[in-house]
C-alpha cells in the first residue's frame, strides 16, 4: 500500500438501517440488521505540493451494506433485572471493491462493505427496581472479524457501554451513557496497516419518546472526550442517531 499524496480534510458517513427481530419464545429471537444505505462522503486536497494541487470530493462511495444476522437470549429475566446475550454474523453482502476517481480500488474505510464475514458478540444487563423512574445498564461487545478477497483484515473491535435512564411520565425517557470503543490495528497480506486502530471513550446524551405503546422515537448525540489514535488518523467530532422502532 502505498501512500497518496493528499491531505486529507473530512470525511462524513451517513447509514440508513432497518433492524427486525421476531420472538420464537418467550426469552429466544432472532434478529437482523439491513444497511440499506451506506454513504460515505470524503473530501481532501490532493497533489499536495505540486502544480496539480487542487479540492476533490469525488472519492466518496454508498450503496448497500453488509447483513448482520443472529440469535438473542434472554439469559436471566427477574422482577427487577434483564441480562441478555447475542451471537451473530456479519456477512459480506456491500460491495468493497468501489473504484475511486483515479480508477484504483478505494481505501478500506471508504466502501459501504468489508467483505469479510465476522463474529459478534454481546452481553446487556439493565437493572429497573420498580415502581421507580431510573435505570441503569452496562453493555460489553467483542467484534472478530475475518479477512476479504484481498486479503485485507479489519481490525478486532471491543465496545464497553455503561448508562443510566430516567422516564419522566410514561412517554418521555431521558438517558446518558459512556461508551468506550478500541478498534485493534487492520492487517493487510499478515502486516499491519500503519494509521490504523483507536482508542476513544464518547459520552452520549439521548431521548426515547413513545406516543403509542407499540411506536418509539429516539435520537442520540455521541460526543467525544477522549481519543487516541494510532499514527495520524481522521478522529470523529460528533455523532448523530436517530430512528424509529415499531412492535408489532
Amino acid at each position: 500500500i502505498e501512500p497518496d499524496h493528499h491531505l486529507e480534510i473530512s470525511t462524513r458517513n451517513t447509514m440508513v438501517v432497518l433492524g427486525l427481530a421476531y420472538g420464537i419464545t418467550s426469552r429466544l429471537s432472532v434478529f437482523g440488521t439491513l444497511p440499506l444505505l451506506v454513504g460515505k462522503a470524503h473530501e481532501h486536497v490532493d497533489g499536495v505540493g505540486t502544480p496539480d494541487e487542487h479540492f476533490t470530493n469525488a472519492d466518496g462511495t454508498s450503496g448497500f451494506g453488509d447483513v448482520i444476522v443472529g440469535v438473542r437470549y434472554a439469559l436471566l429475566v427477574k422482577a427487577t433485572d434483564l441480562l441478555m446475550g447475542s451471537l451473530a454474523l456479519k456477512t459480506p453482502t456491500g460491495p468493497y471493491k468501489l473504484l475511486d476517481s483515479e480508477g484504483a480500488i478505494d481505501e478500506p474505510t471508504l466502501q459501504p462493505g468489508t467483505g469479510s464475514y465476522d463474529g459478534l458478540v454481546t452481553l446487556y444487563y439493565v437493572h429497573h427496581q420498580f415502581p421507580g423512574s431510573v435505570e441503569w445498564f452496562v453493555s460489553g461487545s467483542e467484534r472478530i472479524n475475518g479477512s476479504n478477497s484481498l486479503d485485507y483484515r479489519i481490525g478486532d473491535e471491543t465496545v464497553l457501554t455503561g448508562g443510566v435512564g430516567y422516564a419522566a411520565g410514561e412517554r418521555w425517557v431521558f438517558s446518558l451513557q459512556l461508551n468506550g470503543r478500541h478498534a485493534g490495528r487492520d492487517h493487510y497480506i499478515g502486516e499491519g496497516v500503519p494509521s490504523t486502530g483507536s482508542d476513544a471513550i464518547s459520552l452520549s446524551p439521548g431521548i426515547r419518546f413513545g406516543p403509542g405503546k407499540e411506536l418509539e422515537l429516539y435520537s442520540y448525540v455521541q460526543i467525544p472526550v477522549y481519543q487516541d489514535v494510532n499514527e495520524a488518523q481522521l478522529a470523529p467530532r460528533l455523532g448523530f442517531i436517530v430512528g424509529l422502532s415499531k412492535r408489532f
